[in-house]
């Protein structure tokens, strides 16, 4: 082999890869598309596009990654666009939350009030810890999901000065909800919505004298969530 055929190998082989990758580029950005046209047309009532809704901002950072690579490409003007539908969408689902985020700079008014929800996992979480925690977060009223009998007597152990108003209805393994509050608990309902289902709460809070209504809830989550094509999110609907 001559010191030009050495050359013209290599050269030869990371001009196919590169090309080969603007080839996945543009299949990723194709296949992004018919996502999004399949979301926005059948939405849910497939299976499949329910459990790829899970991905969207995933989908949407690949997106992003590829146009940038795109970018580097005599073709750079059809990859970019291929990527642009799932950005889009992203875009469009989540954009107001980092808008509204970004020009909430005014103080909180006094009447405002602090909220937090908290999945303490009671079969495996240590309830020391996790009070420990909740205490931390020095919320007014914290919605607890998941609660068992130790991290309820736990609460009503360590935290009864700093929420003196609780709502705990602990069930094992994962079923429990509850209600920490500073303010004054007035109603407090358990709700079961389907059988077998996680308990929902549903409270009604005096909070300067005005009583709000507050829902602690923890839908069911979907079954068989590693397989798309078997993938049931009904329970959770």
């Amino acid at each position: 082999m001559t010191a030009e055929q050495t050359t013209i190998l290599p050269m030869r082989l990371l001009t196919a890869a590169w090309n080969l990758a603007q080839v996945g580029i543009l299949l990723y950005g194709l296949i992004m598309a018919l996502f999004i046209l399949a979301r926005h047309t059948v939405g849910e009532r497939w299976d499949s596009i329910a459990y790829a809704n899970n991905f969207i901002p995933w989908w949407a950072l690949g997106s992003v990654i590829l146009a940038g690579i795109g970018l580097l490409s005599s073709r750079r003007g059809v990859l970019v666009a291929t990527q642009l539908p799932v950005i889009l969408a992203f875009l469009m689902i989540y954009g107001d939350q980092w808008i509204a985020a970004k020009n909430n700079t005014n103080p909180a008014p006094d009447s405002a009030i602090r909220v937090a929800t908290f999945n303490v996992i009671s079969v495996s979480s240590d309830p020391q810890r996790i009070s420990r925690a909740i205490e931390a977060l020095d919320a007014d009223l914290v919605g607890i999901e998941e609660l068992g009998d130790a991290h309820a007597e736990q609460f009503a152990r360590d935290l009864a000065a700093h929420y003196p108003y609780q709502a705990l209805h602990p069930l094992l393994p994962v079923h429990g909800v509850g209600l920490l509050s500073k303010y004054p608990i007035r109603e407090e309902k358990v709700i079961r919505p389907i059988p077998n289902s996680m308990l929902y709460l549903r409270a009604v809070v005096e909070v300067h004298d005005v009583p709000v209504t507050v829902y602690v809830v923890h839908p069911s989550p979907p079954k068989n969530v590693a397989f798309p094509v078997t993938y049931d999110d009904s329970r959770r609907d």
